[in-house]
């Protein structure tokens, strides 16, 4: 029986070791990965950090992009403004003086408007009233322009 307990001790301590080699083994294994997977999670978060930060900067630029946009349209739309204020206001100023002056000419063609010859003045101003019927202004003669 000795033999017997022997071999079984024997068996028995090859069992142990090589589960505790095993369980070591296990343990280095799962060690190793832990790590590997804290590497691979603080390359991750770094990217993620990285692609975060370069998209606010797009975001930045494109703001500052829209901003610069939205103050020229601003700009150029004051201008604009401004030059059709200027000219609705020469247009106002304008209008009525030379508005009289072609109407006292119509009545008087043989009147003086600046040195010319109201007839003179008349035939051209009703040419080019002509040409505008020509193009599709309509189909009114060229006096009902000018007496307006």
């Amino acid at each position: 029986m000795e033999m017997h307990e022997k071999l079984k001790e024997l068996t028995d301590k090859i069992h142990r070791e090589g589960f505790e080699k095993a369980n070591e083994e296990a343990a280095r294994i799962l060690e190793d990965a832990k790590k590997e997977a804290e590497q691979i999670k603080e390359q991750a978060t770094k990217e993620a950090v990285e692609i975060v930060e370069e998209a606010k900067k797009e975001a930045n630029k494109l703001g500052e992009k829209i901003t610069s946009e939205v103050k020229l349209a601003s700009r150029q739309a004051l201008l604009q403004l401004k030059k059709e204020i200027s000219e609705m206001i020469q247009a106002l100023v304008i209008s009525k003086p030379v508005r009289e002056a072609f109407q006292e000419k119509l009545r008087d063609p043989d009147a003086e408007l600046g040195g010319m010859e109201g007839a003179f003045l008349q035939a051209d101003i009703a040419a080019v009233l002509n040409g505008f019927d020509n193009g599709g202004v309509g189909a009114r003669p060229a006096n009902a322009f000018l007496l307006e």
